[in-house]
């Protein structure tokens, strides 16, 4: 389920600068799978092509808190935290936005940097 808001936002131009103007933002409800982060990254996937096919105006795209891996015990969310630049889910989500052509905000456990 998608709830879309349409308006004229800072940026609502594609990357490669057509469609200037009017653009649209999606929140995707989704609900992800507790510990199947590659199951979750293909229902994004699904879900936001999906909301791009109704919505052609689409440029902005908001997925759940935690999406990645989903709200599970939250003491076993560690055993999912990634890098933020070069992470799975970074790179998933950095290739489908180049691929549509959209800016997609996501949520995923943060892999905390070594201590020096």
């Amino acid at each position: 389920m998608a709830e879309v808001i349409q308006g004229v936002f800072p940026g609502g131009e594609g990357p490669d600068g057509t469609l200037p103007g009017v653009s649209a933002v999606a929140a995707l409800n989704l609900s992800p799978k507790p510990g199947d982060a590659e199951g979750n990254l293909l229902l994004a996937e699904r879900e936001i092509a999906a909301a791009l096919a109704l919505e052609p105006s689409l440029r902005y795209v908001i997925l759940p808190e935690l999406f990645t891996c989903a709200y599970s015990a939250l003491e076993c969310v560690y055993q999912y935290a990634e890098d933020a630049e070069c992470g799975e889910s970074a790179r998933f989500f950095t290739g489908l936005a180049k691929e549509f052509g959209i800016y997609i905000a996501y949520g995923f456990p943060r892999e905390s940097p070594a201590p020096p």
